[in-house]
């Protein structure tokens, strides 16, 4: 049934799926969207038996300035889909272009499990389906109660409710893929990204707004400070915020050398925070706390000379967008070594860390300096002693004689 509402209160319902009488068993799971052209766009699952057989099938009709259209089957144009089509959603483009998305229990090269499955309807008319939730081999689980947006630049959103095990646990969790000119993305379990939900999560909803970011909430049975009963919850799909990765770094005490990070995101902004790792010492501490980092610049990390000396450490940097939306994080090794003047520089010799007269002394090179002037005043008084000896002795020799006998002479 399709009721409309204007300015003049609420229509009056209309039977929609058996306009023309042959629609004779239960429609159901309907979805509706309205074009730019306001032209009305309605897909549900249905049990009417036909040619496509005796299996439930997705259907669709559309309401123009002349009137409702007859229903058409849409899941079944190439008569290889022999499961129930159930639980629909739809989506159309500024251009027209109609995306729709159900469950279905056809079994096929996927194998035997419930898949997400797709078509679209341009002027060339309806394709033919196709399974979206498992096209790279590894989802072996149910793939249920879909839903589909279209942003502005055409990007197709499609969410659904996973039972497929994995890193997540073995909880359902809510699985996410999108259409781009590239084709059909890898699914990605959107409900447990941090690792901490860890109770069922169920029937999807997804929207997007006009920066292109996809929004989703469902129901979740996870436990937390909201207590034990189930709950809505909510994430915001975009694309994550990158890096680029700089070289490892060699350099000196004295060195200029800062780490050139550069992060870039769709959103533009979001914080950033950075952590060393002392690989000698085995030791983390935190170097740059978090901070806000502008699409596209040079952040010119600084590298920790003052306090820790020559060493290898890690420079890890970990941040996210707007949206908390975490990218990738990225590592440097630096390797800090002492300063060595050039050939050019005069090598001025003085105590290490700036200390006074006497730690020169109590040093190695002082104290060699002290026993080598000790052994110079040595000498030094051996020289002047001998020398007094000999004069002495010369005095002695060349004395004038005084005795008696030679007065007498």
């Amino acid at each position: 049934m399709y009721a409309n509402y204007t300015a003049s209160g609420w229509s009056n319902a209309t039977c929609i799926s058996d306009l023309y009488g042959w629609n004779d068993h239960p429609s159901y799971n309907p979805s509706i969207v309205v074009d730019n052209n306001s032209n009305v766009h309605v897909v549900w699952a249905d049990g009417t038996w036909g040619e496509w057989g005796i299996d439930d099938e997705i259907m669709y009709a559309n309401y123009t300035a002349s009137g409702w259209s007859n229903a058409t089957v849409i899941s079944d144009n190439t008569g290889w889909n022999d499961g129930p089509s159930i639980n629909p959603s739809i989506a159309v483009e500024s251009n027209g272009k109609i995306h729709v998305v159900w469950e279905d229990w056809t079994w096929g090269e996927w194998g035997v499990d419930n898949e997400i499955m797709y078509a679209n309807y341009t002027a060339a008319g309806w394709s033919n389906a196709t399974a979206i939730s498992d096209l790279y081999g590894w989802n072996d689980g149910d793939s249920s109660y879909p839903s589909i947006a279209v942003d502005g630049s055409g990007i197709v959103h499609v969410v659904w409710w996973d039972e497929t095990d994995g890193e997540w646990g073995n909880d359902d969790e809510i699985m996410y893929a999108n259409y781009t000119s590239a084709g059909w993305s890898n699914a990605t379990a959107i409900s447990d990204f941090f690792g901490w939900n860890n109770g069922f999560s169920l029937t999807p909803s997804v929207a997007s707004d006009n920066r292109g970011k996809a929004h989703v909430v469902w129901e979740d049975w996870t436990n937390g400070e909201w207590g034990n009963d189930e709950e809505i919850m909510y994430a915001v799909i975009n694309e994550r915020p990158s890096s680029n990765n700089p070289s490892d770094i060699i350099t000196t005490t004295m060195g200029p050398d800062t780490i050139d990070w550069v992060i870039w995101d769709d959103t533009g902004e979001g914080q950033y925070r950075v952590w060393v790792y002392d690989i000698i010492k085995k030791s983390y501490y935190l170097w740059v706390n978090w901070t806000v980092w502008t699409n596209n610049t040079n952040l010119n990390i600084p590298i920790n000379r003052s306090i820790v000396g020559v060493g290898v450490f890690n420079y890890t940097i970990e941040f996210y967008d707007i949206y908390q939306q975490y990218g990738i994080s990225d590592s440097v090794i630096v390797t800090i070594t002492d300063y060595i003047p050039t050939k050019d520089e005069p090598i001025i010799i003085a105590p290490q860390g700036g200390g006074d007269i006497s730690s020169l002394l109590l040093s190695p090179l002082g104290l060699g300096i002290i026993a080598g002037v000790g052994v110079m005043f040595l000498i030094m008084v051996a020289v002047i002693i001998n020398k007094n000896k000999t004069i002495e002795e010369l005095k002695k020799t060349s004395k004038p004689t005084t005795s008696k006998k030679a007065i007498e002479k």
